[in-house]
């Protein structure tokens, strides 16, 4: 008995321990923000969050309309399709852009060579696009302009 109550105590006491130092160190940093980043290719830091998120220059009104004006979408048919796509970008302090990845998800279809052809049709016609929109205003993380990763959900409604 007298082991059971000696190993409860020291365990009481390390949790008080363990919440003391976890206070202090909240304590010390209150409105530090840790952001997890990768390096690009060129060594640049791109963080996946900020304090405030990049956002576009244009309304969000004249991006739809650019987009649906200029969306040029492969084939598709009841065999093989998909209702949504993930295009990826990273922007830069500066608020220039590059764009990334695109990810097809849920794809109906058990043919993946045209499942791949659809995606790199698909990625070459959104890369047109983009790379003819103006700058972005830029991510901030503690008030400094900061690059970031940032996806763009394109949900596609289809009718057959």
């Amino acid at each position: 008995m007298k082991q059971a109550t000696t190993r409860i105590n020291k365990m009481k006491t390390t949790a008080i321990v363990l919440s003391f130092f976890i206070s202090l160190n909240l304590g010390a940093q209150p409105n530090d923000t840790i952001h997890s980043f990768e390096l690009d290719s060129n060594g640049v830091k791109v963080y996946y969050t900020a304090d405030k998120m990049p956002a576009m220059s244009i309304s969000d009104e004249d991006f739809f309309d650019l987009l649906n004006s200029k969306m040029e979408w492969p084939e598709v048919d009841i065999n093989c399709w998909f209702d949504k796509v993930f295009f990826e970008i990273i922007i830069y302090p500066d608020g220039c852009f590059k764009t990334g990845s695109l990810i097809i998800a849920n794809p109906m279809c058990s043919d993946d060579e045209r499942i791949d052809k659809m995606k790199k049709e698909l990625k070459l016609n959104l890369d047109e696009i983009f790379n003819g929109m103006p700058k972005w205003i830029p991510a901030e993380i503690n008030s400094q302009k900061v690059a970031v990763k940032y996806v763009i959900p394109i949900h596609v409604h289809l009718e057959f």
